[in-house]
């Protein structure tokens, strides 16, 4: 503090009162003007009191001299003298307060400093706040407005007067800026109702002219009882054309999307059949407000995750329909953009049925391995179509002299329901069962049934029911009753399932009853219920036996299941062991009656076919194989598309005994494997191949050294001006013997020895080398395939910086190619070394797209710059029209991600305008150009 006073005694006692309120507290005493002048000059003061007359000036003097240069240092004046207008005067100076000198003042001295410093401090606290608030409001990186209560816009920060085109100064109202007056009247209204507005969205037009979509938050604020209004503002043109776009792909999907953000639906479709509501009426509902609380709940951890781990979620729940029932849905969950996640949803009940009454037969047929009389299989039998099979209640009633007794019943839960009363209220029902020896199915229980049956079966929530009559040896000797949550579920392959497991059941108690289960032990394999290989080859012994007697033809079939050691490595054994269930299940079904079926091995299967009259008979069977066998398997959440790899061998066209025909079925699965081709049939071709497969894994290092291998290389041509942009680097061998090996043959044998790493050095050398000139005189850019395992390579990366840079090629004119497959299954650290390839520079191409592996998360995942789309589709657009709306599709989605799309084999001029009119970026295929040399694509396309 700084007493100004040139009293002495005065000095002392006001430092002493002052003192006693402020205990440590520093004073400076100044007499003079001198000391005055220092004061004002160091600034390092609180407080400064004065007296009003001094002999070297007045207090008023100094008042204005401390207000002149510190406005916000607060002064007191402590004076005998008590002119009124001094007083007056003084405070319009600034002065903070006024203290008369005399003995009874001097505590209330104390009092006023401390006041007036308590109040100085709030005053620089204000100042302090008001100058935060005034730099946030001037650089805070979004939009900031202020309205008066008539909608007059009194302040705007810089981006907000950029953003509506108003210069500083320039008066204007916020009905200016709305394009629609009916919607600036329900925006005032509802500012006007609720004093909130959050995340409304709405069209301005600046006062440049142009048309923006904005977000805006706006409150109201109430300040020293004035009402104004302040808001942000957040151009949001961009994510609504981008939104445009989106919803266009996505209109293209045929079940449930949503897209949510913050726990609200931002996007919905799907019929109102699924959605119990239209869907527009879900977009800004909060996820809780529309599906069950616990479903809520479980959605919202599962949209978590997503977001997190930035990759797929897959998902399945059900819905309570009230008209259906129980309804289950298979959800996948991606990250999309900006904490907001897409949801595609499929309708999958009758699939669920299905797969449920599949497992159910494969699992009771197993049961059958250990069940030791016929109450324990009809306990077994009923828990497992409840537990697994989903039904509500399954039940076994004994038919003893015209009469039903209830034998075993099984329920997902504690019914109210008395089984053995249906023998009571529907012993018709019954009996017609047991005299037509055929199940009955009734799929609506409110149209089906009447009277106490009725509702008996609806208080329970049972819509269905099925009566199956139990046969052995052509006597129905038990009746199998299911009821079901669901409506219409027992139809078309549903009810050939059980009437399987009904055959099943009658087969299973004749063998107990005639003690035939060691048997069965002994020959069938324990997990799948087939015929092991020691029965399947005494099966096919006998066979041909009688093949040879009666002149007959069989064919011997041996399949593999191609993924079987992937899925055993990343899903455990017993998720393997599953597949390999649902598989053998599926082989069951499509197999002809007479048809044998077994399980040779870990992964594969044996069958032998009989009764064909031509090779075509043969090729339907093995058709109807691999189309059953490929539709998708979904267990535990997790989806996956099963394949097959088969090779078949005739007798006695290929071999007449047993052993050699088993060696040439094993030729030809080995190669279809080696090609990855779903079948191949033994024939001499097929040997030799086989025989070359052998000479390839011996030869192909030294093929190398000797120069027998060689590149071409296939224009990439822009759709635009036809111009050449890319070429793809193709490997090609000429062996000294076997003339020109496909490369389809050599590379895959490359993959499996290991081989490929030095191959893919050697191309990515060879490509550099002969294209370097070529690529520093032209704009032209070359395509060069890469593999996993390259990737892998400790030293790949600076092994591709060095051949860049002996040759002098900038990296963004080289193209990398990885296939589709491989993307999928490719590793974190694989993914990691493209990252980096792309941060240097080069670009990343995914090969082969639409061979059945890729999905958005995929997509999104992956450093991808170009797709190319697999032949097979390009090809198949003029077979089929909605082929062509596939790849509308896929180019949709590919520019969407911003991705350029490359269109493989295209052969013909209407494939090629077809491409254009999709706006697809680039073609490549022999419509242009086959594979050729560089001298002969330089003098051709005159590069």
């Amino acid at each position: 503090m700084v007493l100004v006073d040139d009293n002495p005694d005065d000095r002392f006692l006001v430092e002493r009162e002052l003192r006693k309120t402020f205990e440590d507290i520093e004073v400076v005493h100044v007499k003079e003007s001198k000391e005055l002048r220092d004061v004002l000059e160091r600034g390092d003061f609180d407080l400064l009191i004065t007296d009003y007359q001094l002999r070297w000036t007045d207090g008023l003097s100094v008042l204005r001299k401390v207000k002149e240069k510190y406005p916000l240092k607060p002064v007191i004046m402590f004076t005998g003298t008590g002119n009124e207008e001094v007083a007056v005067e003084a405070m319009k100076s600034g002065l903070d307060d006024y203290v008369l000198k005399s003995p009874k003042h001097f505590k209330r001295l104390a009092v006023a400093a401390k006041a007036v410093l308590e109040k100085a401090q709030q005053r620089e606290e204000l100042e302090r706040i008001e100058a935060t608030y005034r730099d946030l409001f001037n650089n805070v990186p979004i939009g900031l407005f202020r309205l008066s209560r008539d909608g007059e816009i009194l302040d705007l920060n810089p981006i907000a007067r950029e953003l509506f085109g108003v210069k500083l100064g320039q008066k204007v109202s916020i009905g200016e800026l709305f394009l629609d007056r009916k919607e600036l009247f329900r925006f005032l209204r509802k500012l006007y109702q609720k004093g909130l507005i959050k995340g409304y969205e709405t069209r301005l037009r600046t006062l440049k002219g142009d048309v923006l979509w904005v977000k805006i938050n706006v409150r109201k604020i109430e300040e020293n009882g004035k009402v104004f209004y302040e808001g942000s503002v957040e151009d949001i043109t961009k994510q609504k054309l981008a939104e445009e776009k989106i919803n266009k792909v996505l209109g293209a999907y045929p079940d449930l999307v949503f897209l949510i953000k913050d726990g609200k639906f931002t996007y919905v479709k799907g019929s109102e059949d699924d959605l119990l509501t239209e869907p527009d009426k879900l977009v800004s509902k909060s996820i809780e407000r529309v599906v069950p609380p616990g479903v809520a709940i479980r959605w919202r951890e599962l949209i978590n995750e997503a977001l997190d781990t930035g990759s797929r979620v897959d998902y399945s729940y059900t819905v309570h329909h009230p008209k259906k029932g129980v309804l289950f849905y298979q959800a996948v969950i991606l990250p999309f953009s900006d904490g907001e996640v897409i949801i595609f949803s499929r309708n999958v009940t009758q699939e669920v049925s299905l797969n449920r009454m599949y497992r159910t037969l494969s699992s009771f047929n197993r049961s059958l391995l250990y069940v030791r009389s016929e109450e324990e299989m009809f306990m077994e039998m009923t828990r497992i179509l409840v537990e697994e099979g989903g039904f509500r209640l399954a039940m076994v009633c004994r038919v003893e002299d015209g009469e039903f007794r209830l034998e075993v019943a099984h329920s997902d839960r504690e019914l109210s329901l008395d089984p053995p009363i249906l023998s009571r209220v529907a012993p018709n029902l019954l009996k017609e069962t047991v005299r037509s020896r055929s199940i009955r199915a009734f799929n609506n229980v409110y149209e089906d049934f009447s009277g106490e049956l009725r509702d008996i079966l609806v208080k329970e929530g049972f819509l269905s029911c099925s009566f199956l009559p139990l046969e052995v040896e052509g006597e129905v000797f038990a009746l199998l009753v299911l009821f079901s949550d669901m409506l219409e579920f027992f139809r078309g392959e549903e009810l050939e399932l059980l009437e399987e497991l009904r055959k099943s059941a009658g087969y299973a108690l004749e063998s107990l009853r005639k003690e035939e289960r060691l048997h069965y032990l002994t020959y069938h394999d324990q997990l799948t219920g087939l015929l092991n290989r020691t029965a399947f080859m005494e099966v096919l012994r006998d066979t041909l036996e009688k093949a040879k007697r009666e002149n007959l033809s069989v064919a011997l079939l041996i399949a593999d299941v191609a993924q079987l050691r992937y899925i055993n490595e990343s899903h455990g054994h017993t998720f393997g062991d599953r597949v390999l269930v649902e598989l053998a299940d599926r082989l069951r079904d499509v197999l002809r009656t007479g048809d044998v079926l077994a399980r040779l091995g870990a992964d594969e299967f044996g069958i032998v076919l009989t009764g064909f009259k031509t090779l075509g008979d043969i090729e339907q069977v093995i058709g109807r194989i691999l189309t059953t066998c490929s539709r998708p398997i979904n267990i535990k959440g997790v989806n996956l598309t099963p394949r097959l790899n088969v090779g078949i061998a005739l007798f006695p066209d290929d071999a007449e005994e047993m052993d050699e025909l088993v060696k040439k079925a094993d030729i030809a699965l080995n190669l279809a494997k080696e090609k990855e081709r779903e079948f191949y049939l033994y024939s001499k071709e097929v040997a030799k191949q086989f025989e070359v497969g052998l000479i390839v894994r011996e030869q192909l290092p030294s093929a190398i050294e000797k120069g027998q291998l060689y590149l071409l290389y296939q224009p990439i041509v822009s759709t635009r001006d036809v111009r050449v942009r890319e070429l793809e680097a193709l490997v090609r061998w000429n062996h000294p013997e076997l003339g020109n090996i496909p490369p389809s043959l050599f590379i895959s044998v490359a993959e499996r020895t290991g081989d490929i790493v030095r191959l893919g050095e050697w191309i990515l050398r060879k490509a550099v080398r002969e294209c370097s000139e070529l690529i520093k005189r032209n704009p032209v850019g070359i395509s060069i395939n890469l593999s996993a395992k390259q990737l892998k390579e400790d030293e790949f990366l600076e092994i591709i910086e060095a051949v860049v840079s002996e040759y002098g090629i900038p990296t963004g004119r080289i193209q990398f190619e990885i296939t589709e497959r491989e993307l999928v299954e490719a590793t974190a650290e694989n993914i990691n070394i493209l990252v980096k390839l792309k941060d240097k520079g080069f670009s990343i191409a995914i090969d082969d797209f639409g061979t059945g592996y890729s999905s958005l998360s995929y997509l999104t995942k992956f450093p991808i710059d170009t797709l190319k789309i697999d032949m097979e589709i390009i090809r198949s657009m003029e077979e089929n029209l909605r082929n062509v709306d596939l790849v509308a599709a896929i180019i949709e989605m590919a520019h969407t991600l911003g991705m350029d799309v490359i269109a493989e084999g295209v052969e013909t001029e209407k494939e090629f305008q077809t491409l254009r009119l999709l706006r697809c970026d680039f073609v490549q295929g022999y419509y242009f150009s086959p594979p050729a040399k560089l001298e002969e694509l330089r003098a051709m396309l005159s590069l």
